[in-house]
């Protein structure tokens, strides 16, 4: 093993975990200069989930100042974490004074928590200056108050999928990622997802983040910076959208449960003539819309990527046959592909007049 060239060594220690590598690096001095090879500074995940209740209270304990022990280690230069299911309890000794915070987080993903408040984000403002990308998930909900706060400039990416939040929690948050590039914002207009019993007995209304504050982010301080936008089951404020402000690289548009009865209304000429507008986009996916927005998306010939999963009725062959044309002139298009959205039988039971499209049918791209 001591004649092996380094490389061969660095790309044998690539499929090794960290503690791996840390004991491979002690079996003499080419192990651990090979380990010591930037390719293997790479990202790591952690995952932490929320222990059993029948564990004991030393054990749940003790399993997580191991966790905390191994975020610690110096050598761990870019840290992905993960916390599922976590109560506040465990979010609070993680976030808390004297946390041990690791500052070499660049990714943190919270999924399933009952509550957010100022001690999660005032923790990562003054202690994750490296984090570039926040992702909460499944937050009932959401409350931070407005002061001082230190702003994460690394930050690029914001995604909230279903999340509890109101407008001045939204502004508080967007506050402190000035040059957020990334944003999605799935879900997190209405509670559908909550039980209506539990979400009155918590305090929490189902107005949620409302369309005009949206509209006013993206023409406002997002403008400058962003460059990718995700809007799902609230699509409808980008054809309220001064697009002409933004110039998207990478946009994604999705309705997928069309039959909830806190939908907005779509008015879909708005929506075509603001999608029209974004020729700079290269990559955009569009699900669960109708296909009379081919027309629009026909005159993007700057379009790398491009997935479709659309309505498509009887009425629609003419668009298809104008979008197959247009194609002709995407000459840097490298992925395409191309749905039909059909409903389900249980979807035809909920609402009749707006059906749920939930599975996928291959349609041909050319009429």
């Amino acid at each position: 093993m001591e004649t092996l060239p380094p490389e061969i060594i660095t790309e044998i220690l690539e499929y090794l975990s960290f503690d791996d590598r840390r004991r491979m690096a002690l079996v003499n001095r080419t192990f651990r200069y090979a380990s010591l090879h930037p390719a293997l500074s790479r990202r790591e995940q952690f995952v932490y989930t929320a222990p059993v209740h029948r564990l004991r209270a030393d054990d749940r304990r003790r399993r997580f100042e191991d966790f905390k022990k191994a975020l610690r280690e110096p050598r761990r230069k870019r840290l992905c974490l993960k916390f599922a299911g976590t109560n506040r309890a465990d979010i609070g000794r993680v976030f808390g004074a004297g946390a041990g915070w690791p500052p070499s987080v660049v990714s943190l993903h919270l999924d399933g928590q009952s509550r957010l408040s100022d001690s999660f984000l005032d923790a990562i403002t003054d202690r994750c200056a490296a984090l570039e990308e926040l992702r909460l998930e499944n937050i009932g909900r959401l409350c931070v108050a407005v002061k001082p706060r230190r702003p994460m400039l690394a930050l690029r990416t914001v995604r909230l999928h279903r999340v509890g939040v109101s407008d001045g929690c939204f502004d508080v948050l967007m506050g402190c990622a000035p040059n957020a590039s990334d944003v999605c914002i799935d879900n997190c207009q209405t509670y559908e997802w909550l039980d209506p019993a539990d979400a009155a007995a918590a305090g929490i209304s189902n107005a949620g983040l409302s369309d005009a504050h949206i509209v006013g982010y993206l023409q406002g301080a997002a403008a400058g910076t962003l460059d990718s936008l995700r809007l799902n089951q609230c699509c409808h404020v980008f054809g309220a959208v001064r697009s002409r402000v933004l110039r998207l690289k990478s946009l994604l548009l999705s309705q997928d449960k069309p039959y909830l009865n806190t939908c907005r209304p779509i008015d879909y000429d708005r929506l075509e003539l603001a999608l029209a507008l974004q020729v700079s986009l290269q990559w955009l996916e569009i699900n669960y819309l109708p296909a009379r927005l081919l027309a629009a998306v026909s005159g993007l010939h700057g379009l790398r990527h491009l997935t479709l999963n659309l309505t498509i009725g009887r009425d629609d062959v003419r668009f298809l046959r104008e979008f197959s044309e247009s194609l002709r002139d995407m000459k840097r298009i490298g992925t395409l592909a191309v749905n039909r959205a059909v409903t389900t039988s249980a979807d035809e039971g909920r609402d009749a007049s707006t059906p749920d499209v939930s599975r996928y049918r291959n349609a041909p791209t050319s009429p």
